[in-house]
């Protein structure tokens, strides 16, 4: 490599090597000033996090009672798109049974705009006849929004002064140098936007899970209601007739070699006993 390019090939690779020992960790107990002063000025520090607006991540989940669990899922569904979001997933958690005592339950994600996550919840709540849990959980992530800018700021900083280094090189042994630092903060250049990009997604839309579980009736009477009854019934009945006849048989195996075996030998001796004794005074007399 040419001379005048070495000072700012050390330079760029210093700056490199400092750069990834503050990305991993580095030094435990740096202070917030030394951080600062090994990324170039670009380190988040207190007053820039202060100066950012802030970032919040926030996310709600819901738990109501419906008359149809289905319909209030395509309901909450049209009241996402409504808000500027979409529907994430639903689950059918149970199904609706034939009889009607169980209308089924279903649970839906939601993905909405954070700054309309409230009048969400509003609309959503109306769907219901009775909401039996809510949670809403806030996550400032500013810090770390602020960090990840700052880190990529200056990876592409470090990009632009490789490039130029890029420029001015005539070795082969130089440029294949060079290229292989720039490859290394590429990759990191992307690393690190992939997170924003994640960051910014969970910040811009808020996740709302709710669970719909259908209204369970307390009676219900009707002609196909009372059939099914009168089957069900008759069916238990042969079946606790079955279990009594099998019961009893399987009792009746379980006794007789106990009654065989055990019980009339004691029986027979006990007789003999008895009789033996009761013929020791005759005996005598």
């Amino acid at each position: 490599m040419s001379p005048a390019l070495r000072p700012l090939l050390v330079l760029s690779i210093a700056l490199l090597f400092s750069l990834s020992g503050c990305g991993k960790g580095g030094d435990a107990g740096a202070s917030p000033a030394a951080a600062t002063a090994n990324n170039g000025g670009d380190a988040p520090s207190s007053s820039s996090v202060a100066k950012a607006s802030r970032k919040v991540i926030r996310n709600a989940e819901l738990g109501m009672s419906v008359t149809d669990p289905a319909r209030a899922g395509r309901e909450a569904q049209a009241i996402a798109e409504a808000n500027g979001g979409y529907l994430a997933s639903t689950t059918s958690l149970t199904t609706a049974s034939e009889d009607g005592q169980d209308p089924g339950s279903v649970r839906v994600v939601l993905r909405v705009a954070s700054d309309k996550l409230d009048g969400t919840l509003e609309a959503l709540r109306k769907l219901g006849t009775h909401v039996g849990s809510e949670n809403i959980t806030s996550k400032d992530v500013t810090e770390d929004w602020v960090d990840l800018d700052a880190r990529l700021r200056t990876q592409k900083k470090l990009e632009e002064q490789y490039l130029e280094i890029l420029k001015g090189a005539t070795r082969v042994e130089d440029l294949l140098n060079v290229q292989k630092q720039l490859a290394e903060v590429r990759g990191e250049i992307e690393k690190l936007e992939g997170k924003r990009r994640v960051l910014d997604d969970q910040i811009a839309l808020s996740s709302v899970t709710v669970t719909f579980q259908g209204n369970r009736p307390f009676i219900t009477a009707s002609v196909g209601a009372f059939g099914r009854a009168a089957k069900r019934a008759s069916a238990d009945a042969v079946n606790v007739s079955a279990g009594i006849v099998v019961g009893s048989i399987r009792l009746a195996g379980f006794l007789l070699p106990v009654v065989l075996f055990v019980l009339a030998p004691l029986y027979l001796l006990g007789r003999w006993l008895v009789r033996r004794l009761s013929a020791r005074p005759l005996a005598r007399a």
